[in-house]
């Protein structure tokens, strides 16, 4: 089944509003990169509709390329941009007039069909942990499932979450052992074992 829609004329929409705030956009192949940019725009720049162009892009070709984390990713990222405070601001009048690219999401349904956004990531991401553990590949392991771990706790569930954040630990103490001269900084300076015991720690695991 279909999980969205996108009509020539959402999209031609979405262009023109988006298209003055297009400058200082780079084009990126690397669904990865788009999504990073995408966080950026809608958290630090308040710029949602080029965020969700950026989105849709790095999903439509992680499809193409099968590439299950970034699928995953994609999903995630989405849902995250869906209760992200850029859509309740100045953007809002705008969301409630018009809607998403998404044609199936209103502004008020928006919190719920970001739920079944987190769904769907973390099908795709067990399906790549699943590849990733069969490759030895732990270290992209230990990324699919602290997402998978964020996920849960976006939908609440906080036993699965601990769950995963547990998991995501174990696969990084595996990369580590096999590589002892891994990087081990995250992009925010920590650790994983630090970001893991901050989110284990926000999310009242044991």
């Amino acid at each position: 089944m279909k999980f969205f829609r996108l009509n020539l004329f959402s999209l031609a929409l979405i262009f023109s509003l988006a298209a003055c705030s297009g400058f200082g956009v780079v084009s990126k192949t690397d669904p990865i990169d788009k999504l990073n940019q995408a966080e950026s725009l809608y958290t630090h720049e308040d710029r949602p509709l080029m965020a969700e162009i950026l989105i849709f892009d790095a999903m439509k070709i992680a499809k193409e390329r099968q590439d299950l984390r970034a699928l995953g990713s994609s999903y995630r990222q989405y849902a995250d941009l869906l209760r992200s405070p850029a859509i309740t601001g100045k953007w809002a009048t705008h969301y409630r007039a018009k809607g998403f690219a998404d044609r199936s999401i209103t502004f008020d349904t928006r919190l719920e069909k970001s739920n079944e956004y987190y769904r769907q990531a973390i099908s795709y991401y067990d399906q790549a942990a699943k590849q990733f553990t069969l490759n030895n590949q732990y270290d992209l392991l230990t990324n699919v499932d602290f997402n998978t771990a964020t996920s849960y706790s976006q939908l609440g569930e906080k036993l699965k979450s601990c769950g995963y954040f547990d998991r995501a630990l174990a696969a990084h103490k595996e990369h580590v052992k096999r590589n002892p001269e891994a990087k081990q900084k995250t992009g925010s300076g920590n650790s994983v074992s630090e970001l893991v015991a901050v989110e284990k720690k926000k999310n009242g695991c044991a």
